[in-house]
Order: structure tokens, then C-alpha cells, then sequence
């Protein structure tokens, strides 16, 4: 039954940095929109490489905020099988 609410506190946690990593993600696209706003006609050099440099970071950012959102789903299902099986367990003693 510890190891079951070891996991739900770790997907928890997961949760959270997935939360703070889709945050910056969802800032990043902001940016990227209203820099797409600014242009009037064709882009800048300047504003093309800002363009291509907010899009690797969201690419990076959405790798991230994927690996912890699904990290944090897995950890919440094995941690509720694990506190299942603890309770049984505990249960029949």
C-alpha cells in the first residue's frame, strides 16, 4: 500500500511539472502569434530567425510537456493498482 501512495504522489507531482511545462509551451505560442501579427507583408531576417527560434523551443516544450503529462497518467493508474492490491492484500490478513 506505500508503494501505491508513493506512485500517486509522484504522478501528482508529474501532473504539476507537465502543468508548468504546457504553460511555457502555451507562452511560447503567444509569442510566436504575436510576432506573426507584427509582420505587415513579408518578414524581417530578423524576424524570420525569431520565428524559427520560438518554434524549436515549442517543439522542445511539446516533447516535454507530452513525456510528463503521459509519465504522470502511467504513474496514476499503476499507483491505483498498486493501493488495490495493497488493500486486498491488507484486507485478507
Amino acid at each position: 500500500m506505500i508503494a501505491g501512495g508513493v506512485a500517486l504522489a509522484c504522478s501528482l507531482s508529474l501532473a504539476g511539472v507537465a502543468t508548468y511545462t504546457g504553460a511555457g509551451l502555451l507562452e511560447t505560442r503567444r509569442e510566436a502569434r504575436a510576432l506573426h501579427d507584427m509582420v505587415d507583408g513579408y518578414a524581417t531576417d530578423q524576424q524570420l530567425a525569431q520565428d524559427a527560434a520560438l518554434w524549436r523551443d515549442y517543439q522542445r516544450q511539446e516533447a516535454q510537456t507530452l513525456g510528463f503529462a503521459v509519465a504522470s497518467g502511467t504513474m496514476m493508474v499503476v499507483g491505483a493498482v498498486l493501493l488495490g492490491v495493497g488493500g486486498r492484500r491488507h484486507a485478507w490478513a
